[in-house]
This record gives structure tokens, C-alpha cells and sequence, in this order.
């Protein structure tokens, strides 16, 4: 399967030692228990064990990789806000219930999704 026949997502994990790490997965379960058994890579694999914080859809790989720099430039006090359900963004309710695990565990999952038009719209999903 190509990689734009998959949905992606970025992730949060907070590590042992109190930082984040911010990746790209299509599959955000495996990826979770790939970084706690020591496969991740070695930034994580240090820092064991991680917790997933946060998860945010994108429309597509590229879009993710974007976002993944993006989130990876920001300073730890911005990660913390984002983690936190930013106040100030516009939000929708999400009604695709679709990450089984970031809604058990209770994390907040976004779908990002770009308008050339408007720009960039957040979509939050019930927490």
C-alpha cells in the first residue's frame, strides 16, 4: 500500500525524563508500542517509556511531515498549550471516532485539513 492510500497522523509522547518527541505514523498504536520496546529511535529509546499525549490527523503524508516540522520547531511551553487543548484555536467536534486509542486513553485527535481558499481549519474530536 503507498503511503498516500494510508491515513496519517503526528504524534506527542512525553518521555520519562519530562521531554517530548514528536513523530509521523499511520499507525499510531504500533508506532507507540514500537518506541516503548526499544525500536524507536534512539532520542525515545533512551527515554523509556513514552506516553502518547497527542495525536492530530492529517489529509495526508506530506501534510504530516509538514506538520511534524512545524510542531518540532516549537518551544516546549507552546508543545504543553497544544497538548492542553489549545483555548484560542477554532475548533469543531470531530464526528469520526476513527483512533480507537487516543479515544480510550482520552487524547485529544485533530484532523487538519487544508482550504487553498481559507487556509487551515482544526477539527477537534470529543475528550
Amino acid at each position: 500500500m503507498s503511503k498516500d492510500n494510508l491515513k496519517w497522523s503526528i504524534y506527542l509522547l512525553r518521555c520519562s525524563d519530562g521531554s517530548y518527541y514528536v513523530g509521523v505514523a499511520s499507525d499510531i498504536t504500533h508506532r507507540l508500542r514500537q518506541h516503548n520496546s526499544g525500536l524507536g529511535p534512539e532520542f525515545t529509546r533512551n527515554r523509556r517509556p513514552v506516553e502518547l499525549v497527542y495525536v492530530e490527523e492529517c489529509e495526508n503524508y506530506r501534510a504530516a511531515r509538514q506538520r511534524e516540522r512545524q510542531l518540532k520547531g516549537w518551544r516546549r511551553e507552546k508543545k504543553e498549550w497544544l497538548i492542553k487543548g489549545f483555548p484560542s484555536a477554532r475548533l469543531r467536534r470531530a464526528r469520526d471516532k476513527s483512533l480507537d486509542t487516543a479515544r480510550d486513553k482520552r487524547i485529544p485527535v485533530l484532523r487538519i485539513y487544508t482550504e487553498r481558499s481559507r487556509g487551515i481549519y482544526v477539527e477537534s474530536s470529543p475528550h
